[in-house]
């Protein structure tokens, strides 16, 4: 059995302020695993990014294509390793809500690496996705990147479901059809987890200006936005639970043998 700060709690979505208490209820109960997952592909896309930024100096100015892929390399690799990030924290909250007695890092690792094919394809379009409208918002989509990891609802069937990638496509164009006030307002608790909340504080903290501050910046902004994307990632699980809940006549029982 499960102790009492663990025990499995069926989300309730039926408002704005219900998305984020479930959300924050579930992310609070594993927050120890799901910290530790995001915080290392944060640490992991940050040193990424770092070596993408080392070979476009590294790269003749003539190269433009050399340049420009070592731009855009780091906007994939963080799309890509989010979003797997995310498919193993919905297996988390999944064998949460299932009631397992053991929920640790290596059960998101093993139920992504199940199905790592489809879930490289799916974070793969997700990268695509983003890149296109990156270019076509000119960048402002570089402020909302943890809002395509997944994409939301396929990669959560992938991993929970275990299906090929093209019937996690359908499944969840099926899940959304018909929910769009919904899929807003999941939208906009993500939105606002993935970008306001993190630049708020951000913001607070540079203004106070504590002593260290300058020297401490990029490992505090690794952590304020790795807890972003962890909690993103946790409100993308609720929605794909809570929709299929709607949809079908899911809960616990039949978590519990797609899990097994």
């Amino acid at each position: 059995m499960t102790d009492d700060a663990h025990r499995p709690r069926w989300p309730d979505a039926g408002s704005l302020g219900a998305v984020y208490s479930s959300s924050f209820s579930l992310f609070k109960a594993r927050f120890g695993t799901i910290f530790a997952l995001m915080v290392g592909a944060s640490a992991l896309i940050l040193g990424l990014q770092f070596a993408s930024f080392v070979a476009a100096r590294a790269t003749s100015e003539s190269d433009a294509l050399a340049n420009s892929l070592a731009y855009i390399m780091p906007i994939i690799l963080y799309v890509v390793i989010g979003s797997l990030a995310s498919g193993a924290i919905a297996a988390i909250i999944g064998a949460h809500l299932a009631g397992a007695d053991h929920v640790s890092l290596g059960t998101g690792l093993r139920a992504v690496r199940a199905v790592l094919k489809d879930a490289l394809a799916a974070s793969l379009l997700a990268a695509l996705v983003c890149l296109l409208l990156t270019f076509i918002l000119f960048f402002t989509t570089l402020l909302f990147l943890p809002f395509f990891y997944g994409p939301i609802l396929v990669m959560q069937a992938i991993v929970i479901q275990k299906v090929p990638f093209n019937q996690a496509v359908a499944r969840a164009r099926a899940l959304a059809r018909g929910s769009t006030g919904r899929m807003i307002g999941y939208a906009f608790v993500i939105s606002l987890s993935a970008w306001v909340i993190p630049v708020a504080i951000l913001g607070i903290l540079d203004r106070l200006d504590p002593p260290g501050f300058p020297w401490a910046y990029a490992p505090i902004q690794m952590l304020v936005k790795g807890n972003a994307a962890a909690f993103v990632a946790v409100t993308a699980a609720v929605m794909y639970f809570d929709l299929r809940m709607r949809k079908e006549d899911y809960g616990t029982k039949e978590l519990r043998a797609e899990l097994t």
